[in-house]
């Protein structure tokens, strides 16, 4: 299974018009096939900074996702939202 932490702070003031847009991306993502997980969470402190967590069955079905049109039409809009850019970490997770 592979896990993806994707961090960032949004630029001030784009905060809603990027959770309206993550929203209408999730309920995509979560029907694709291999999407374990799809699930995000704004920092409480800092209102700009966001987590997205991403649980994928394997790399095939992730880099399937990553390709996917609604992904990168998102990306496309979200990316300049991000001044300081984005972190994204992926990780192999095993359930043994």
């Amino acid at each position: 299974m592979k896990q993806v932490i994707v961090k960032g702070k949004i630029k001030p003031g784009r905060r809603d018009e990027f959770l309206e847009n993550l929203v209408i991306l999730s309920g995509k993502v979560k029907s694709e096939t291999g999407c374990l997980k799809y699930e995000f969470f704004f920092n409480p402190l800092e209102l700009n900074e966001i987590l997205i967590l991403e649980h994928w069955a394997d790399e095939d079905t992730l880099n399937t996702h990553l390709k996917q049109p609604h992904v990168l039409e998102f990306m496309q809009f979200a990316y300049p939202l991000f001044p300081e850019g984005v972190k994204m970490d992926i990780y192999e997770i095993s359930l043994k």
